[in-house]
C-alpha cells in the first residue's frame, strides 16, 4: 500500500510539472543578451553574497547558497504558495549545520548539496541529498563521503540518468578534481575520476552538467586563461566520451576568478556569479560564444574583457586576443560606429586553424531583417604611411589563411595623394580570403581608395559587396609562386555592385586558371576590366550587367592603359539599359536601407547584386 501511494504521488508530481506554467522569474523583464542582476531584493539580497542558484522543474521552489565567511555557509529556500512567493529562509537541513551549492535533479525528485552535517570538523563537507515525498522533504542522506579525512566533496550536479558529477577537493594539496558516480534508488556506484583530455592534472572545480549530459561547464585554473580561474566547456562525442574542454572566452571570462555556471530548467537563461551577486542572461549555444570578442568604439574599453557586456574599444586590442595561441578566440564582432585605425591591422593568428576561420564582422549583418546602414561599422584609417613604399597605407593587412571580412564599411582615405588599400593580402603563401557584404565608398579627389581589395595568391573571394567611387575595386594580382607560368586558382568576384571606378572595375595581374566573375553590375567606370599586358588569360564574364563604362577592356603596360578588343568570353551579359542607384535625397530623413543599391527601375535590379543575399 505504501509503494502504491508513493507511485501515485510521483505520478501527480510528474503530471504537474508537465502541465504547470514555467518558472515566472519573479515577473522580471527578460535580460536578453545583457547581463542583469537577478531577483534584486528576492534572491540577490543587499549585503549578502549569493551563489549556486537551483530552480525546481515545476517552477515553484528554489534554493541558493548564501555565503558568510567560510566555512559557515548556508542554503536559503524560497517557495511559491497560492501564487505568491515567500521570503528567503534558511533551509531546514542547515539550521544547525553548514551547507552549500544545492542542485535539483532534473525531475525535481531530489535536491543534492554539500554539507558538514554531523561532522566535528566544520570544514569536512561531503555530499547529501533529500527526497521530495508526499509529506514534504525527507531528512538528509549521505551519498558521497571519501574515507580520506583530508578530502571533501563539493558542488554536485546531476544528469537525468542519475549520474552525479562533483568536485573532489584535496585539502592537503589545495587542488580540485571532477569525479562522478551513479545515484539510483537505494544504490550508489563507486566514484570515478572524469577523463577530460588535457585537463586531468589541472585544478578543476564547480561543475555544471546539462540534464541530458550533452555538455559540461566547469571552473579551471589551467594556465593560459583570462584570469586565475576561467570557465571551460566540454561536449560529448558520438561515443559518449568527453571532448577536450575549451575556454568559454571573454564573453564569460575576465581577469577576475570566474566561479560557477547554472542553467534555468527551461534552458532559456544562464546564471553567473559576479561581485558576490547572482546575474542572468539569455542562453546561447556555447559554440557561438567560445571563440568571440566584441569591439565597441564608443562604449568599449581596452581594459575590459572583450565580452558583449564589456567590449574592447579598438580593433587592435581584439586582434591581440585573436593572434594569441593561449585562447580559443577567432571571431571579432564589431559594433556600429566609426573605428579608427592608427596603423595597419594585422589579421593573423598563432592558433592552428585546420578548417576554422578568423572572422571580423559586424555585430549586426545585412542579412538581419532589421539591419540599417547606421548599423554598419565604418573602418577609417588615419595612418599617413604603413607600407615600405612611399605614400602607401593599408587598413586590414591579411597575414593568415582562412580569413573572412563581413559586413563592414571601408571609407575613403583622408589624404587623397596617398595610395590606400583598405584590405590587402601581400602574403602569397596564405590562401582563402573571403570579403563579403562589405561596402567601399570613396571619392577620388577628397577621400580616395586606390584598391578596395588587393590580393596575391589563391582562393580570394569577393561576394555581395558594393564599391562606390573607388579608383579600383578588386585587383587579383600575383600567383602563389614567382614562376612565370604559375596560375592563380580559385578566385571569385560575384554578386556585387561596382559603380564609378576611376581606373578599373576589376583588374587581373598575372594569369588565372579559373577566375569566376558572375552576377555583377558594373557601370560608370573609366574601364570595366584591366589586365596586365603580358597576361594571356581569356576571362569569362557570366550573367552580369556591364553598361556605361568608357572602356570595356584595357591592358596595362609600360605605356599606360591601352584599349583592346576581344579577350573576354561573355555569357548572358547585358550591355544596354541604365544603372540607377538609391541615393540620399533628404538629409533629414533616415538613410534608406537600400542606399547605393539598384533602384527598381535600374538595369540589373532583378540580379540581387549588392549587400543582401535574399
Amino acid at each position: 500500500m505504501k509503494n502504491h501511494a508513493f507511485s501515485i504521488f510521483w505520478l501527480l508530481v510528474f503530471s504537474s510539472q508537465i502541465c504547470a506554467a514555467s518558472f515566472d522569474y519573479f515577473d522580471q523583464k527578460p535580460p536578453g543578451k545583457e547581463l542583469k542582476l537577478f531577483g534584486p531584493g528576492i534572491v540577490s539580497l543587499e549585503g549578502l553574497p549569493e551563489k549556486s542558484l537551483t530552480i525546481s522543474p515545476s517552477g515553484d521552489e528554489l534554493f541558493f547558497k548564501c555565503s558568510p565567511p567560510w566555512p559557515k555557509s548556508k542554503i536559503l529556500h524560497l517557495k511559491k504558495e497560492n501564487g505568491k512567493w515567500g521570503k528567503a529562509e534558511t533551509a531546514f537541513f542547515c539550521e544547525e549545520f553548514n551547507a552549500t551549492e544545492p542542485a535539483f535533479s532534473p525531475d525535481g525528485r531530489f535536491l543534492y548539496f554539500s554539507a558538514n552535517i554531523g561532522r566535528e570538523n566544520e570544514e569536512d563537507y561531503c555530499l547529501f541529498r533529500i527526497e521530495k515525498t508526499s509529506e514534504g522533504w525527507s531528512e538528509p542522506e549521505v551519498i558521497g563521503d571519501d574515507p580520506d579525512p583530508n578530502v571533501f566533496e563539493f558542488h554536485p550536479t546531476v544528469c537525468r540518468d542519475g549520474t552525479v558529477i562533483y568536485c573532489r577537493w584535496d585539502h592537503t594539496a589545495q587542488k580540485g578534481g571532477l569525479w562522478f558516480f551513479k545515484a539510483g534508488q537505494g544504490s550508489i556506484s563507486d566514484p570515478v575520476m572524469m577523463d577530460l583530455p588535457g585537463f586531468n592534472d589541472e585544478n578543476n572545480t564547480d561543475p555544471f552538467v546539462d540534464p541530458e549530459g550533452r555538455f559540461l561547464v566547469f571552473e579551471s585554473r589551467k594556465p593560459g586563461g583570462y584570469g586565475k580561474a576561467d570557465l571551460y566547456v566540454s561536449h560529448r562525442d558520438e561515443a559518449g566520451n568527453w571532448k577536450r574542454p575549451v575556454n568559454l572566452g571573454p564573453s564569460f571570462n575576465s581577469a577576475r576568478n570566474e566561479q560557477s555556471f547554472d542553467l534555468s530548467p527551461d534552458c532559456k537563461y544562464m546564471f553567473f556569479y559576479k561581485k558576490k551577486e547572482i546575474y542572468w542572461r539569455e542562453f546561447s549555444k556555447f559554440e557561438s560564444l567560445t571563440d568571440t570578442v566584441f569591439v565597441d568604439g564608443v562604449e568599449g574599453s581596452d581594459s575590459g574583457s572583450g565580452s558583449l557586456v564589456s567590449p574592447f574599444k579598438t580593433l587592435e586590442r581584439a586582434m591581440n586576443v585573436v593572434r594569441s595561441d593561449k585562447n580559443d578566440v577567432l571571431r571579432v564582432k564589431v559594433a556600429p560606429g566609426i573605428h579608427v585605425l592608427d596603423d595597419a591591422l594585422r589579421v593573423e593568428t598563432e592558433k592552428p586553424l585546420g578548417d576554422r576561420r578568423v572572422v571580423l564582422e559586424s555585430l549586426i549583418n545585412p542579412d538581419d531583417a532589421n539591419w540599417t546602414l547606421d548599423q554598419m561599422p565604418v573602418i577609417l584609417s588615419v595612418a599617413t604611411q604603413n607600407l615600405p613604399k612611399k605614400n602607401r597605407a593599408v587598413g586590414f593587412l591579411i597575414e593568415s589563411e582562412n580569413v573572412t571580412i563581413r559586413g563592414l564599411r571601408f571609407s575613403g582615405y583622408a589624404y587623397p595623394n596617398r595610395i590606400y588599400f583598405p584590405v590587402a593580402k601581400w602574403n602569397r603563401e596564405v590562401s582563402d580570403l573571403v570579403v563579403e557584404q562589405c561596402m567601399f565608398t570613396a571619392e577620388r579627389n577628397s577621400s580616395s581608395i586606390q584598391v578596395g581589395v588587393l590580393a596575391h595568391g589563391d582562393k580570394v573571394k569577393v561576394d555581395h559587396c558594393v564599391f562606390y567611387g573607388a579608383n579600383n575595386t578588386v585587383v587579383f594580382f600575383k600567383p602563389e609562386k614567382d614562376d612565370v607560368d604559375g596560375l592563380k586558382e580559385g578566385n571569385q568576384f560575384s554578386n556585387s555592385i561596382i559603380y564609378g571606378a576611376s581606373e578599373s572595375g576589376v583588374w587581373t595581374g598575372w594569369p588565372d586558371k579559373d577566375l569566376l566573375f558572375e552576377n555583377n553590375v558594373v557601370s560608370n567606370c573609366e574601364r570595366f576590366w584591366v589586365k596586365n599586358h603580358d597576361n594571356p588569360t581569356e576571362y569569362v564574364v557570366r550573367g552580369s550587367v556591364i553598361v556605361d563604362n568608357k572602356v570595356h577592356l584595357a591592358e596595362s603596360g609600360p605605356n599606360g592603359y591601352v584599349e583592346i578588343f576581344g579577350g573576354l568570353i561573355e555569357e548572358q551579359v547585358q550591355k544596354d539599359g541604365e544603372v540607377e542607384l538609391r541615393l540620399i535625397d533628404n538629409i533629414f530623413k533616415p538613410v534608406p536601407r537600400d542606399f547605393l543599391h539598384l533602384t527598381p527601375e535600374s538595369a540589373g535590379h532583378a540580379s540581387g547584386s549588392g549587400l543582401f543575399r535574399d
